[in-house]
């Protein structure tokens, strides 16, 4: 079976066996995306899915995906994520 990164691929249920014990299953299902994002909860999942590479950075702006991981990031580690990222 196809399958990719870019809507409209996966056109029906698909999935294998990962592991037998425990039993994990990875399945592949088709989705619907929006075009846009309008309402604030949309925009947030939209930049997490952008974040994440779910889908493609333009479709948030890098400005609002640059300022999103900021936030997180220097929300979780304070200033030390600078350093650990060598900047």
């Amino acid at each position: 079976a196809q399958t990719g990164a870019n809507p409209g691929v996966t056109r029906h249920l698909q999935g294998f066996m990962v592991s037998e014990s425990p039993p994990v299953f990875l399945i592949d299902t088709p989705g619907i995306m929006a075009k846009n994002f309008k309402t604030p909860s949309e925009n947030l999942k939209g930049i997490r899915l952008a974040v994440t590479g779910c889908i493609k950075d333009h479709l948030i702006g890098p400005e609002t995906l640059a300022l999103y991981l900021h936030f997180h990031l220097f929300n979780q580690f304070g200033n030390g994520y600078f350093e650990a990222l060598g900047m």
